[in-house]
């Protein structure tokens, strides 16, 4: 983790499992960057059986560790395409490395609950999901600490295991636009699997001013995510310290709960994000929103006043269509299917057009879940790759 600081702004968690990331900012960049090595060197190790079962054995246990599941269907697709276009003297061992990758993977999901759950789930919203019992208003003297019942219901996939430091806690607001703290963590009594209910004893702490404030009681893993911030709808209590008048500024519930979900997380899924850049190009069909803009404007588009810049269409052709419109769509798929189409190989098959066409293969699957051009290494190896096969397409012609 020290060492690939330098690389990526945090670490990442997917459901409390550290993701890896590779030399990249973010695991499904990683996670295709190793798709690419792991096409180039099973294309370049063609004659080398022995060597190449190695090497795919271990780039596909490091692809396992970043959890992308775009870039696992990528890495078959890639090597799909490079048994079809070995020779046919290779007979059976042309499927080797897919058949070493599937096997690997295939173990891996089947020891890891994580990659069930992510197999079977769109993102973390659908692990992270609960409901909560409280009673509308709490009434405590100021600075007092006390303990009150909280009864919470696992409505979502994943399990709260208490070695895995599930704990219940709550942010504080004194007006509606601004929490005033956050407060102490308190254990869960045992393991709370989906559809479970239990009931916690919460310590609350009481502000030691007077006033009128509003409590939401919100779960968290820790070092991974509040449940709100997977969307998960807080408990809401009002909660009176001391016998304060009404104030013309007191929180007015109503409005304070609508306002939760944005400013305590929006979580989209993909499909809310395919809307929404579909959305953008409807608006601007011919030139798009401007290059790398989705991210600054689809929380506007959805009307959310909070939103994470750092997310993108998470599909590479809705994200294209979005930002640069159908003229720049239109020109990179003309690229790719060009490249395609010229860069298959045909009577003379070398190494390096295999693995060109593998891996444009490789990118054009995996651009269906994942945007891949955040990353400067992306869209350098896009154009070796694009190069490469038109390169061994004019290489051909000319013999």
């Amino acid at each position: 983790d020290s060492f690939l600081g330098g690389f990526r702004e945090m670490p990442f968690n997917v459901a409390g499992v550290r993701r890896a990331t590779a030399g990249s900012e973010y695991p499904n960049l990683g996670a295709a960057m190793l798709v690419y090595a792991l096409l180039a060197g099973v294309a370049l190790l063609e004659n080398r059986p022995e060597l190449r079962a190695t090497f795919v054995f271990l780039l596909t246990g490091g692809l396992a560790f970043t959890y992308s599941r775009g870039a696992w269907l990528a890495g078959f697709a890639g090597l799909a395409a490079l048994a079809a276009l070995a020779s046919t003297e290779a007979g059976l061992r042309r499927f080797t490395p897919s058949a070493v990758y599937l096997s690997l993977l295939g173990l891996f999901v089947a020891r890891e609950e994580i990659t069930q759950l992510r197999l079977g789930s769109e993102n973390a919203n659908d692990f992270y999901a609960a409901v909560y019992r409280v009673p509308p208003e709490y009434a405590f003297a100021p600075g007092e600490r006390t303990l009150v019942p909280v009864t919470v219901t696992n409505t979502g996939q994943k399990p709260w295991r208490v070695e895995e430091q599930f704990h219940i806690s709550y942010h504080l607001y004194e007006t509606a636009a601004r929490p005033l703290t956050d407060g102490p963590r308190s254990d869960l009594p045992r393991d709370v699997l989906p559809g479970d209910s239990v009931t916690i004893q919460a310590e609350v702490r009481i502000p030691p001013k007077a006033g009128r404030y509003l409590l939401l009681w919100d779960l968290v893993h820790e070092d991974t995510t509040w449940f709100s911030g997977q969307g998960v709808r807080p408990g809401a209590v009002r909660l009176l310290a001391g016998d304060p008048p009404m104030a013309a500024d007191a929180i007015r519930e109503d409005d304070a709960v609508r306002a939760i979900p944005d400013a305590l997380g929006w979580r989209p899924s993909r499909l809310e994000l395919w809307r929404l850049a579909a959305r953008m190009w409807a608006s601007n069909p011919f030139f798009g929103v401007g290059p790398d803009n989705f991210r600054w404007t689809y929380g506007l588009v959805a009307g959310k006043a909070v939103f994470d810049t750092r997310v993108f269409a998470n599909n590479l052709f809705f994200e294209l269509a979005a930002t640069v419109g159908t003229f720049g769509l239109a020109a990179f798929l003309a690229a790719l299917m060009f490249a395609l189409q010229s860069g298959y190989p045909g009577s003379s098959i070398s190494p390096s057009s295999c693995a060109a066409f593998a891996l444009l293969v490789a990118m054009t699957v995996h651009g269906l879940t994942d945007y891949l051009f955040a990353f400067t290494g992306h869209y350098l190896t896009l154009g070796l790759a694009l190069g490469t096969a038109v390169r061994s397409a004019e290489s051909a012609a000319k013999k």
